[in-house]
C-alpha cells in the first residue's frame, strides 16, 4: 500500500511540477498551498518540507530490511551487503526515472 491517496497525489505532483515543469521549491509549496492541500503535519507546505520530500528515497526504492544492527551482536549497523532488499514489495510511488532525475536536479 502505497499511503494515503491525498497524500500520495500530493507526493507526485510535487515531483511532476519540479522535474518536469521546473517549478521552485517555492513555487510548488504556494502551489500547494493555493490548492488546500495539506502538508504531512496538516499545515501549510514550505519550501523546506518541498525539498524534503524530493529527497525521500522511500518513494522510490525497494523496501529494505535489516539495516540496523542484530541486537544479538556487538558491532554496529549492519553493512550494505547484509541489507535485504524487495524491489516488487510495493508498486513505486514514482516511476523509475522521475527520482534521479529530481536527485540530479537538487545538486
Amino acid at each position: 500500500m502505497l499511503g494515503e491517496p491525498t497524500e500520495v497525489a500530493a507526493i507526485r505532483r510535487i515531483v511532476r511540477e519540479f522535474v518536469d515543469l521546473g517549478y521552485t521549491a517555492a513555487r510548488i509549496a504556494g502551489c500547494l498551498n493555493a490548492k488546500r492541500i495539506p502538508s504531512p503535519g496538516g499545515d501549510r507546505w514550505t519550501a523546506r518540507q518541498v525539498l524534503a520530500c524530493l529527497r525521500t528515497k522511500a518513494y522510490a526504492s525497494p523496501i529494505t530490511y535489516r539495516r540496523r544492527r542484530n541486537r544479538k551482536t556487538t558491532s554496529g549497523a549492519s553493512t550494505p551487503d547484509g541489507w535485504v532488499h524487495t524491489p516488487k514489495a510495493r508498486e513505486d510511488l514514482l516511476n523509475g526515472e522521475q527520482f534521479p532525475r529530481a536527485q540530479e536536479m537538487l545538486v
